[in-house]
């Protein structure tokens, strides 16, 4: 592999790793919210 090529591989998971603390806390928000709708449906 080059090094052209690993340092893109680097910045895709630096970038996935900012998409998951973005998607995390509305992550936390939205599991009470479906706790919730569960119970209401059973």
């Amino acid at each position: 592999m080059s090094a052209l090529e690993s340092r893109s591989v680097q910045q895709n998971m630096e970038e996935e790793e900012v998409l998951h603390r973005r998607c995390f806390p509305l992550l936390l928000l939205l599991l009470p919210l479906l706790r919730d709708v569960a119970v209401f449906m059973m």
